[in-house]
């Protein structure tokens, strides 16, 4: 990993990999490089950081894809509540 990526660069990356191969496919030359970053704690903490955020963000509804449909009707409930918040 470069020098020129902060701590949660590099942090996120391990995470994606994480994620994305799971430990057991690392290489064994992943696997040292993993072993000795994450040996300092504050690269580890922000590894924990990270993991914190994904774990949140995996709680988060997507929202539907916009069809013509949804986006009518959006646009129309918009105009009808502004009508109504118009005096007279």
């Amino acid at each position: 990993m470069s020098r020129t990526h902060t701590v949660m660069q590099v942090a996120v990356r391990w995470l994606l990999l994480f994620h994305s191969r799971g430990q057991s496919k690392f290489t064994p030359e992943e696997l040292d490089r993993w072993k000795a970053w994450s040996a300092v704690d504050a690269h580890f903490c922000e590894f924990c950081r990270a993991e914190a955020l994904w774990r949140k963000l995996l709680l988060v509804e997507m929202p539907p894809r916009p069809t013509d449909t949804n986006v009518a009707s959006e646009e129309s409930d918009a105009a009808t509540r502004l009508r109504r918040s118009l005096p007279g």
